[in-house]
């Protein structure tokens, strides 16, 4: 059940499952487990409904909430205001989604950037969000590069750009990213997408 948040590799359940014999209880637990709870469409929601202490919110509440927060902090500027929203959630294995999704906006409104690396850049600081979770942020959006592209042609330049500042001021560890790697026929020119 760990795998579930990513604490352990998808491969464990495999391994374990190769090691224990087949008529054992531990065996009969982790197949039930791998069904319920790692298969379809509701994974997430398996995720939110165990580890949050909110069994109403879903995870499209849960985004919807990220929006909203984001965009009314790039507007009002209340930090403190912005962390108690954060905290108030109570789904801190899920700054993940903060991180990408504020990294993102500050991609697609380039009037916002300041602001909102100052938001991620401050809840680590006052340990508002997690070094793990800044991470798990910026691999999100690494490994989205290509898509990302589509819609902002300078994606992978803001990004690295960004995990530059990030690394430089000790919010986030270089070492925990994936590559980012774009090949010369993702990267789309800007005249390219006017024409």
């Amino acid at each position: 059940m760990f795998h579930i948040d990513d604490v352990l590799p998808p491969s464990f359940l495999t391994k374990i499952l190769n090691t224990l014999n087949e008529d054992s209880i531990a065996v009969q637990i982790a197949v039930r487990a791998q069904k319920v709870y790692l298969t379809g469409t509701l994974k997430v929601d398996n995720i939110l409904h165990r580890w949050s202490s909110s069994r109403s919110m879903t995870v499209e509440a849960v985004g919807s909430r990220i929006n909203n927060l984001l965009i009314e902090y790039v507007v009002g500027g209340d930090i403190e205001e912005a962390f108690r929203c954060i905290n108030n959630m109570k789904v801190s294995f899920y700054h993940h989604e903060i991180v990408a999704r504020a990294i993102n906006l500050a991609m697609e409104r380039p009037e916002s950037e300041n602001v909102l690396l100052d938001l991620l850049r401050e809840g680590f600081i006052q340990r508002v969000i997690s070094i793990t979770q800044m991470s798990k942020g910026f691999n999100r959006l690494i490994k989205e590069i290509r898509d990302l592209c589509l819609d902002i042609p300078n994606a992978n330049v803001l990004l690295r750009k960004f995990i530059s500042s990030a690394t430089n001021e000790g919010w986030l560890n270089i070492s925990s990213l994936c590559q980012l790697d774009i090949s010369p026929e993702y990267v789309l020119d800007e005249n390219d997408v006017r024409s």
